[in-house]
C-alpha cells in the first residue's frame, strides 16, 4: 500500500513546504511589524523626553531667576547707614559699593559685616 500523497509528491522537484512552515513565516512577519512599532514608539518617546528636559531646564531657570530677585528685594530694603558704609570701605581697602553689599548681606549689622570681612 502505497501512501497517494507520497506518490504525487515523489516526482516533483519542489521541496516540500509544510504548514509549519507557512504559519512560522506569518509569524514572523507580524513579529517584524510589531517590532517597527515599537522601535517608532521609542523614537517618538526620545523626542518627548528632549521637549521635557527643555522645558524643566525653563522652569528651573526661572525659579533660579525669581529667588534671585528675591534675595535682591530683601538685600534693597535693609537699611544701612552711611557711616557704616564709609568705615567698612576704608579699613577693607574696598569700595563703597562692596561695603555697602557686606553690610546688607549682614542685615545692616556693622560688626557681623567686619567679622565676615574677617573670616
Amino acid at each position: 500500500m502505497s501512501d497517494p500523497a507520497a506518490a504525487a509528491g515523489a516526482g516533483d522537484d519542489l521541496p516540500d513546504v509544510d504548514e509549519s512552515t507557512k504559519n512560522l513565516s506569518k509569524e514572523q512577519a507580524a513579529e517584524s511589524k510589531q517590532l517597527d512599532t515599537v522601535t517608532d514608539f521609542v523614537e517618538d518617546r526620545e523626542m518627548d523626553t528632549s521637549k521635557a528636559t527643555a522645558a524643566l531646564s525653563n522652569l528651573t531657570g526661572a525659579e533660579q531667576s525669581d529667588a534671585e530677585a528675591r534675595a535682591a528685594k530683601e538685600l534693597a530694603a535693609v537699611k544701612v547707614n552711611d557711616e557704616d558704609v564709609e568705615l567698612l570701605a576704608r579699613e577693607l581697602e574696598i569700595n563703597q559699593e562692596d561695603a555697602e553689599q557686606r553690610i546688607r548681606k549682614a542685615k545692616g549689622d556693622i560688626n557681623v559685616a567686619i567679622q565676615q570681612a574677617l573670616q
